[in-house]
């Protein structure tokens, strides 16, 4: 009998996390290897088959998946409870839902200091959270609601990393429990909208609120509701003295189940003047990097899912989400392709820094988050 070979420990440059001392130490991550390369040295070299282990993610892997001696795995982090020693753990043969599962909520908080430096373990949050709304401002990122396997949360929280010292400040709790929820900063209030109150995606809310942290006393104020249905995960945004909503996706019944509906509507809040419908986006836009990204008063929808891909299987050869960029103009009130996105992804936020807006992380398809860090530069105040 033919005996069968694998290596069943090897890295691609998936690996992004710098677990190891020596990675730490040198700055750098397990492997710069792509996984393809790795895959063809594999054969090469005599293995009947070939697997990737890669640091928390499968993302490497799916690259591989159409092959038929390929099979995913990945190298799991993992503590003791007792005294938060790190473990890192094999599983092999797994598939996409199963790495769901392995991958639950984190409280880890990450820092990059530079744009020539390596993320860093600083620090952790109240507990570990998933789909809640941060939104950064001059004096740390403020986290808001957010949920884990169980529930939705209503906390409130600053989280801050100055001069080598991360710190946590509760704020206001939100009035109801919120996740997959939106917000902006538009002044010195945050504004919050849509979500759900809810794990399960039964019901969408209709709510809104607005915090002042200027206030001597900050308390949530409800807002009144957007004039259009009860969705989730739409795209905030933020211009001068107004707040915008954008898509998002309600939940209905639809053939005897509760399903999304993609919603291509946007609307725009002013406190003396409430909601005003705006022109509709070209095309559905649900759980995009929020808030957009603006630029000289154009707001930027950088990925998100249009429904085009809806039920797509197998899901491991989901092509992905939407690759067209949409510019809405202030000014002239109207939507325009701008461009197309290299790496499109959902459930993620947009943050300005250092002239440029970072999209961190992300699901690169339904249920599989990617470790990439992407950027959009702008150079002499333009995209």
């Amino acid at each position: 009998m033919k005996p069968t070979r694998c290596d069943l420990h090897l890295h691609s440059a998936a690996s992004r996390t710098e677990d190891e001392w020596y990675g730490r130490y040198f700055g750098c991550p397990e492997s710069y290897a792509d996984p393809l390369a790795q895959y063809d040295l594999c054969k090469a070299r005599g293995m009947t088959l070939v697997t990737l282990t890669d640091h928390d993610t499968i993302a490497g892997g799916l690259k591989l998946a159409d092959k038929p001696d390929f099979f995913l795995s990945e190298e799991i982090t993992t503590r003791f409870p007792e005294s938060g020693c790190v473990m890192h753990v094999l599983a092999w043969n797994i598939d996409p839902d199963q790495h769901g599962h392995i991958q639950e909520q984190r409280n880890d908080v990450y820092a990059l200091t530079g744009t020539n430096s390596h993320w860093k373990l600083v620090g952790k949050l109240p507990r570990p959270l998933a789909y809640g709304v941060s939104v950064t401002t001059d004096s740390g990122v403020i986290c808001l609601g957010g949920s884990d396997a169980d529930r939705h949360y209503s906390d409130v929280f600053r989280i801050d990393f100055r001069n080598g010292i991360f710190s946590v400040q509760p704020l206001p709790s939100l009035p109801v429990p919120m996740a997959n929820a939106a917000g902006a900063m538009v002044g010195e209030t945050i504004y919050i909208a849509g979500g759900s109150e809810k794990p399960g995606e039964l019901s969408a809310l209709n709510q809104c609120f607005a915090l002042d942290l200027a206030g001597k006393n900050p308390a949530w104020q409800a807002v009144p509701p957007c004039p259009g249905k009860a969705r989730i995960l739409p795209v905030a945004a933020a211009w001068k003295n107004d707040f915008y909503l954008f898509g998002g996706a309600a939940l209905e019944p639809t053939n005897g189940k509760i399903a999304r509906v993609y919603l291509q509507d946007a609307w725009r809040y002013e406190p003396r003047q409430g909601w005003q419908r705006l022109a509709d986006l070209p095309k559905p836009c649900v759980a995009g990097p929020t808030p957009a990204p603006e630029v000289d008063g154009n707001f930027l929808l950088i990925g998100g899912d249009d429904g085009s891909h809806l039920g797509f299987q197998p899901l491991e050869k989901h092509p992905g989400f939407a690759t067209e960029m949409l510019a809405y103009d202030v000014n002239a009130g109207h939507w325009r392709t701008n461009g197309t996105v290299p790496a499109p992804r959902a459930t993620l936020p947009a943050v300005f820094w250092q002239n440029r807006f970072v999209i961190p992380s992300g699901e690169m398809r339904p249920g599989v988050r990617s470790p990439e860090i992407w950027t959009l530069r702008l150079d002499n105040g333009h995209h």
